[in-house]
């Protein structure tokens, strides 16, 4: 993944940017950010950041 990873984009009525959402990768690299930038303050800011540590992902398949 790269740092400020595009992850989607929402378009208004128009057909302009409103909204877009990035991942990033803090830089202990155990930790992902996510959140999202709007049209209004000119996709600068970082809006509604949810930090997700990768140890509380679950671990499909494995026995525990």
């Amino acid at each position: 993944m790269r740092q400020g990873e595009h992850i989607f984009e929402i378009y208004g009525k128009n057909g302009n940017s409103i909204m877009r959402g990035h991942v990033g990768l803090e830089q202990n690299k155990a930790v992902t950010n996510w959140h999202y930038h709007l049209k209004y303050d000119n996709f600068v800011d970082h809006h509604e950041q949810i930090l997700l540590r990768h140890r509380s992902l679950p671990n499909w398949g494995t026995p525990n």
